[in-house]
């Protein structure tokens, strides 16, 4: 075709034209449309400008005359202090705030109202409590406060609808001579409605959306209280959560008393473990306790000895290590070295257990930093933490008292011992989510999701455990470009951290007592399917071999002869979706079923003159997935009633011509089933797929074995797609363009000729001073017997106007001529810029109408692949061109092909295999085609 010559002896390369643009903090990337109407741009915007100061001794109107006429983040006035409310991307931002932009005042100068400038200020609602008296209504931030009379105790802020849905509104105050409290976030309270709290100051940020579930973990991770009510505890260990800097000099009793009562759950666990390791080069470090790090990471210094006791418990704890050239030790006890000094030898893996009372009420949970592996996972009670025989050393350890039915540690100790640790008295089962650019989330349970939805976000790893009951959970995870990892048991990690690998399926079982009485369930939210259904038991959950990530996970235990867990808003029936088997027997003529053969096994035979009278086939998958469903024929054009799951197709004593087999359900959603059939006379044909004709209507030859196969979609052919049907006539043609200036083609020999016609909506091939004239090339064809074909070179235009331009050159040849579009990349401004397929699926609809025909479409064999083409491949037929080589050839009945799909479509109509073809009525090169099918069949498409 159109400058084909240069362009098909090089490699067929696509130009892709990408664009990117990162925009922080509601900034978008778009892109306007290559034709016809022009794509909205996204509105975004930087962040939002507010400015806030508090009103101390002024009217709120003075303030916000000051807020609005201030120019930069602070003000220096004495009575009024502006400061900027900065809008940050990550919620770290906020984590690592101290006061560098508060305005506190030494002696604890209340404040009235909050002022807010800026010109987003009218975004943010207030509203205050000030001491006993009720809540005022809620106000814009811009709205006046003159009136604003008394010491405000406690405010919540809000962001209106439209800004909600990008921020939330982060703030916090802070006590004077207590410190800052705790942060809270849209409309929560915060403040201190104790009596005698002076409240002096806030802090506000705002932080984009994008990141709510780290916000939410960070908000959930405060130690201080955001809000201290009238009634909250004190005492000597009531304070606000402050650094030594964020507090004023010379705090008195009294306000320590009107502090908030931070005291953590944790603290009520009366047992206590504190332990010591003598490191490499350090020598004896002071003691840490309960899942702090004793030792050292990222500095390559060997552990040589550890002690240990406890406290506030009855009993004792007992250990030993395995020691550099010596084994394991003796066990030692409360507070005894166990390992070397002196030696230099290192310390390889422990042991720790308790006995005595403390045994009736707590599990010891301990882990090892290993070197070369990093931390080990949580172990208890006796269980060797570390390696023996690899001589690698341990570098740090963490050591756990955790009391009989609260959750097991499944992350950093010290992280578990800060945390509220809730107390189960019914089996419960815990689990933690690592999410794509979230890192690890907070632990949830019983059914609630872990991870993400709807924000395609991969999930990356998972940890499990069960509390609340004698028993264990084990799990294992399939994990992207590894496979099954093996499994995993009580809080290890399954998956992968800092990888960037995806988990694509996961199998949960639980263990000892618990799997008496419980089942445990679980199911997965998946990338382009959402919720699939329940697994159970083991069973398997989320895709295998499909490259989707798992976004979110739920499980829950459920007593046995329970209902299963709700799946109303279940996307699909089934629970995971793997690679089906496909099995499948023939008959031979007025002989008995073979045994069934799977997955690309040959069924019937081959050099035995039989020939297959029946098939049947049969999908092995999960209930609802899908099917199998086929046809056959015994004179290569009538075909049967579709046959479905393991029925017969087929009559006895009458040999089959020809198959065609298609999956079902959502099977047909994932996988394409490829077939091949050998066929008397001729041998094994090429391989075909997915519905479409497989055999011959050959009179003489009939079908003698079959192969079936299941692959997943855009893989490649299972070998040479060829000729998968052998046909009475298969049509020999050629194509021209203005190239062949000067041709007679009512005397160069072939069935078929196609004529290049247009190109753009400037170009007609037409110009009989110069020897081409596609109306009088197509008029000389048709009388002389051939048939026509007309196409038009796309330029990437307007495809509407495009496919207008082409009809009217030919529409006197409708319903006598096959059309094509030629898609190719010289003079094609948007050939590889990815609205490929869009643009040529507008262009072939519109032809289709106006022709009242089937168009092709003519593309490289590459290019098939390029792009997925199923929305054209479903209605349009497949014109492909691939060359063996650059040598002269005549027409080929079977011209060479690779083993790659042909992308969307499983075999092509035209075949184009050479552009140096010579044949009987012209000297010089012809582009060579072959068309697969009889004259009717080409009618069929006119």
């Amino acid at each position: 075709m159109f400058s084909k010559a240069k362009e098909r002896r090089a490699a067929l390369c696509l130009v892709a034209a990408v664009a990117a643009c990162l925009v922080v903090l509601g900034g978008a990337l778009h892109a306007g449309r290559a034709y016809g109407d022009e794509a909205a741009a996204t509105d975004g915007s930087a962040s939002l400008d507010v400015t806030y100061s508090l009103s101390r001794g002024k009217t709120g109107s003075d303030v916000a005359s000051a807020t609005d006429a201030s120019s930069s983040d602070t003000s220096t006035s004495d009575d009024v202090a502006t400061a900027k409310a900065r809008t940050v991307a990550l919620v770290t931002d906020v984590s690592k705030l101290g006061t560098d932009d508060a305005t506190v005042e030494d002696g604890g100068t209340s404040f009235s109202s909050i002022a807010f400038g800026g010109i987003d200020a009218a975004k943010v609602q207030v509203r205050y409590k000030r001491g006993s008296a009720d809540w005022t209504d809620r106000v814009a931030g811009d709205a006046d406060q003159a009136n604003a009379n008394g010491s405000v105790s406690c405010i919540q802020l809000k962001l209106d609808s439209e800004a909600a849905e990008k921020y939330s509104i982060v703030y916090r105050v802070h006590v004077a001579d207590a410190g800052w409290l705790g942060w809270t976030a849209d409309g929560e309270t915060a403040g201190s409605e104790k009596d005698g709290a002076v409240v002096d100051d806030v802090e506000i940020m705002l932080v984009a959306k994008d990141n709510s579930e780290a916000l939410t973990s960070f908000l959930g991770s405060q130690e201080a209280k955001a809000h201290v009510e009238a009634d909250d505890s004190t005492g000597s260990d009531s304070k606000a959560d402050t650094s030594e800097g964020e507090k004023s000099e010379g705090v008195s009793s009294a306000a320590k008393v009107n502090a908030v009562a931070l005291t953590s759950t944790t603290s009520q666990v009366q047992a206590s473990v504190s332990y010591r390791a003598h490191v490499q080069n350090i020598g004896w470090q002071a003691s840490v306790s309960d899942g702090a790090t004793a030792g050292t990471t990222g500095k390559s210094l060997r552990v040589e000895a550890l002690s240990m006791s406890l406290s506030g418990v009855s009993g004792s704890i007992r250990y030993r290590a395995h020691v550099q050239n010596v084994g394991w030790q003796d066990w030692q006890s409360d507070g005894q070295t166990s390992g070397t000094t002196g030696r230099s030898l290192r310390v390889e893996a422990v042991q720790i257990e308790l006995t005595g009372d403390v045994a009736s009420d707590y599990d010891v949970y301990y882990r090892t930093h290993v070197q070369n592996r990093g931390w080990t996972s949580w172990v208890k009670n006796g269980a060797t933490s570390g390696t023996t025989g690899q001589s690698l050393r341990i570098e740090a350890v963490q050591v756990l008292l955790v009391k009989h039915g609260q959750a097991i540690p499944t992350g950093d100790g010290a992280d578990y011992t800060k945390r509220a640790t809730t107390t189960y008295t019914s089996p419960t089962i815990i689990y933690q989510s690592h999410v794509q650019n979230v890192g690890w989330q907070t632990e949830v349970s019983n059914g609630t999701t872990a991870g993400t939805t709807g924000k395609s976000l991969r999930l990356e790893a998972l940890k499990v455990a069960v509390a609340g009951v004698n028993g264990g959970v084990q799990y294992n995870a399939y994990v992207q470009g590894t496979g099954w990892q093996g499994l995993r048991s009580d809080g290890a990690v399954a998956g992968t951290e800092g990888s960037g690998l995806r988990l694509e399926a996961i199998q949960v079982q639980i263990t000892g007592d618990v799997a008496s009485s419980y089942d445990v369930y679980y199911r997965v939210h998946v990338s382009d399917i959402g919720w699939m259904a329940w697994a159970k038991d083991g069973e398997t959950a989320g895709t295998v071999g499909l490259g989707r990530r798992i976004e979110a996970v739920q499980i829950v235990l459920v007593k046995k002869g329970s209902a299963a867990p709700s799946s109303s808003d279940q996307k699909v029936s089934y629970p995971s979706v793997e690679t089906p088997t496909v099995s499948y027997a023939t008959s031979a003529l007025n002989g008995d079923w073979q045994t069934a053969v799977s997955n690309g096994a040959t069924s019937g035979t081959t050099g035995k003159s039989l020939s297959v009278e029946r098939f049947r086939a049969q999908l092995s998958s999960v209930s609802g997935f899908g099917g199998i469903k086929y046809q056959v024929s015994t004179d290569g054009e009538n075909w049967s009633s579709a046959a479905i799951n393991g029925a017969d197709a087929g009559t006895k004593g009458t040999a089959l011509k020809a198959v065609r087999l298609s999956l079902t359900g959502d099977a047909e959603k994932y996988y394409d089933v490829w077939y091949r059939v050998h066929v008397s006379n001729v041998g094994w044909l090429g391989w075909t797929r997915s519905g479409s004709d497989a055999g011959t209507n050959v009179s003489s030859n009939s079908i003698e074995a079959v192969e079936v196969i299941v692959k997943l979609k855009g893989s490649d052919a299972p070998g040479s797609t060829v000729r998968p049907f052998a046909y009475v006539d298969q049509l020999n043609g050629y194509d021209i363009s203005s190239h062949q200036a000067g041709i007679d083609v009512s005397k160069v020999s072939g069935d078929f000729v196609f004529i290049k016609a247009t190109q753009g909506t400037w170009y007609k091939n037409q110009l009989s001073s110069k020897g081409y004239d596609y109306a009088a090339w197509a008029d000389k064809a048709l009388a002389s017997g051939k048939l026509v074909g007309f196409y038009h070179y796309a330029e990437g235009g307007d495809p509407i106007k495009e496919a207008d331009y082409f009809y009217d050159a030919i529409k006197a040849y409708k319903g006598r001529a096959v059309v094509a579009l030629d898609w190719e990349q010289t003079s094609n401004k948007l050939f590889g810029t990815g609205f490929d397929v869009q643009w040529c699926k507008k262009f072939l609809d519109r032809i289709a109408t106006l022709m009242d025909a089937r168009p092709l479409i003519y593309m490289s064999k590459s290019v098939t692949r390029k792009y997925d083409w199923s929305t054209v491949a479903t209605s349009y037929p497949l014109w492909v061109a691939q060359y063996a080589n650059n040598k002269t050839t005549g027409y080929n009945s079977n011209p060479w092909t690779d083993s790659y799909s042909y992308g969307a479509w499983a075999s092509p109509t035209i075949f184009q295999y050479s552009e140096n073809g010579r044949v009987d009525g012209y000297s010089a090169d012809l582009d060579l085609d072959l068309f697969y099918g009889t004259r009717s069949a080409w009618i069929s498409l006119q």
